[in-house]
């Protein structure tokens, strides 16, 4: 957690179980796309979020691998933040605001 600090990827009063929580999240996500296939090209439209400031997620990486995935383009929002403050205080309005119009636009109540 203290080299996470360090690097800007928590903000510096973020407890130490916020790493804990987040390894967690990111095994199970693993567990699922090693067991997942997709198949076929969706019709909708897919939106991704990304933070400026990610290791993880750049304008280098294009859309993050999602091309293909649908018929329509990729929406990319860059946003204030890196892939963990981007749903923490002060960034999570903007997220959150980018977010519902994403909602608001595909027609989801």
């Amino acid at each position: 957690m203290a080299l996470a600090r360090g690097i800007d990827i928590y903000p510096e009063d973020a407890g130490d179980d916020c790493v804990d929580h987040v390894l967690d999240i990111y095994r199970r996500i693993n567990l699922n796309l090693n067991s997942y296939t997709p198949t076929g090209v969706i019709s909708g439209r897919i939106a991704l979020f990304r933070g400026r400031e990610s290791f993880f997620c750049t304008p280098a990486t294009g859309s993050g691998g999602w091309e293909g995935s649908s018929r329509e383009p990729i929406r990319v929002h860059e946003l204030p933040g890196n892939h963990v403050t981007l749903v923490t205080e002060p960034h999570v309005a903007g997220f959150s605001q980018q977010l519902r119009e994403e909602i608001a636009g595909a027609g989801i109540s």
